[in-house]
């Protein structure tokens, strides 16, 4: 009988002998088919031998070993242990400089402002994994130069220039005009916004809006009509001027009372003192384009956004006056707008001490009148409504501030308000070095109209019906004099936004 392997047909199982080791055989009467090269032999033989798996060592120069962590985890830790401890001065910031998983987020979402689209993790090649270890280890070894031209340790996916092949003429071109901003500064500052951003978000005032995640144009204009009721005098502040820049020695001066971290502080203080070319190029040296007479409809490449539809950018044209104008700081970019809270944030703390010095209740202004001498104590079911009723008036001050314009609202005598405005000027002027006169700070009332926001703010005079119950259970009703704030658009305004979005012409 002859011994045989095969699939299909009655099997017998066999004890392994010397002729067949390490193999499992089975009997069947039919014998294989003879062939002269035996493949089918070598076939079965192959199918039915044991498959051990050959597990790679890992590749200890890969760069995603170094990402034992999510990023977005990581950054999650790092919002609540600054919330647990917001009067911890940091110190040691330098090993979130060092962790990989910052910077592959940071890089996601440069790209994703690049691209127009978000790129996951598992899809970033290995190069730009590589290249992005390299800006690292560039930035803590303090071989990182901002606003580089032509060296590069990462470049954006949509740049497929050779620099490197680049004529005389281009290269001046590039050291001499206005480029973007390169795509290894972003991530840069995207990585030290991650670090930063939480840390001063636990110190911030509540007064300060503008520049910060969820507090917003609207976000400041509901709190001041549910906190600015029953106010006369208004100080209206326009600090625009601390958006284009300030002195480096105080903004460095202002991060260090938090901040105590050589390596960010000298990062920081590199891009403000780096100089930025914004030359113009020359007329001579413009290219000469001839117009199409038909212009056939442009096809976007495939690693190109979609442009923004038209809904889109008339929503954010809407954007009011004072939001219009963001500070750029040097090389920081999206850094700028938390160095500019940062330095007005002794602004706010100052402003808050006035405020908690200025409340003096009255017994006849029971609204907010609170045993504790809480100063926020206010009619919960109708905050807006103030009464007018009383010899003796309840003496209170807020305060917001949006960015570069502040708001102050004075309950009591004009003199009152025209003190704070004194005691702000000298604020300015020793803290800041701004020399401010009465004209940035006028003083307006509230009949007049108050325009912030590109909103008015006016009184509106109400008289409802008060009940009360008196003595013996007998309910009492008789009608009060009160005022209500009122925050409404400014038809001014649209019209004016209607006229730049080209949905009006003419008067």
């Amino acid at each position: 009988m002859r011994r045989s392997l095969s699939i299909l047909g009655p099997r017998k199982w066999l004890k392994p002998s010397s002729t067949c080791t390490n193999v499992y055989c089975f009997v069947t009467n039919p014998p294989l088919p003879s062939n002269p090269n035996g493949s089918a032999n070598s076939r079965y033989l192959s199918y039915f031998a044991p498959q051990r798996r050959q597990q790679q060592a890992p590749d200890p120069d890969d760069p995603s070993n170094l990402l034992k962590e999510d990023g977005v985890s990581l950054c999650s830790q790092m919002w609540l242990e600054n919330f647990k401890e917001p009067d911890k001065t940091a110190t040691s910031l330098t090993s979130y400089l060092r962790r990989f998983e910052l910077w592959v987020l940071a890089y996601q979402k440069v790209c994703c402002d690049e691209l127009g689209a978000y790129v996951p993790r598992s899809s970033i090649q290995r190069s730009a994994l590589e290249n992005l270890l390299a800006l690292r280890n560039s930035v803590l070894d303090d071989r990182f130069k901002w606003g580089a031209r032509l060296d590069f340790y990462i470049k954006s996916p949509r740049d497929k220039t050779e620099y490197e092949s680049l004529s005389k003429r281009k290269i001046k071109a590039i050291l001499t005009t206005t480029q973007p901003t390169p795509f290894q500064d972003r991530i840069v500052q995207e990585v030290l916004l991650m670090i930063l951003e939480p840390i001063y978000e636990s110190r911030f005032s509540q007064k300060s809006f503008a520049f910060r995640p969820g507090r917003t144009a609207h976000t400041v204009l509901r709190v001041i009509r549910r906190n600015f009721a029953g106010y006369l005098w208004y100080v209206k502040g326009d600090l625009s001027v601390v958006l284009d820049g300030m002195k480096v020695g105080f903004v460095i001066s202002s991060l260090m009372r938090d901040v105590r971290d050589k390596k960010v502080i000298d990062l920081i203080k590199a891009a403000l003192v780096t100089p930025v070319v914004t030359s113009k190029v020359e007329d001579g040296e413009k290219k000469k384009t001839k117009k199409r007479k038909y212009q056939k409809k442009r096809v976007l490449a495939d690693d190109e956004p979609k442009p923004d539809p038209y809904w889109l950018e008339t929503f954010f044209g809407f954007a009011p006056e004072e939001a219009g104008k963001s500070p750029q700081w040097g090389h920081c970019g999206i850094l700028s707008p938390l160095l500019v809270n940062v330095c007005l944030d002794e602004l706010d703390r100052w402003m808050e001490s006035k405020v908690k010095d200025f409340y003096r209740p009255s017994k006849s202004d029971v609204i907010w009148n609170n045993p504790e001498g809480d100063a926020d104590q206010g009619n919960t079911s109708w905050p807006e409504f103030v009464p007018t009723s009383g010899p003796d008036k309840t003496r209170k001050m807020d305060y917001v501030r949006y960015g570069g314009h502040i708001l102050i609202g004075v309950r009591g005598p004009r003199a009152d308000a025209a003190t704070l405005r004194k005691e702000l000027i000298e604020f300015f002027d020793q803290k800041y070095m701004l020399r401010l006169d009465n004209e940035n700070l006028p003083i307006e009332h509230i009949t007049k109209g108050i325009m912030f926001l590109d909103h008015v703010l006016c009184r509106r005079v109400v008289y409802p019906t008060l009940r009360y119950t008196a003595t013996g259970g007998k309910i009492i009703s008789e009608k009060g004099v009160g005022t209500l704030l009122s925050v409404t658009a400014s038809l001014k305004q649209c019209i004016k936004q209607f006229r730049k979005l080209n949905f009006i012409k003419g008067d």
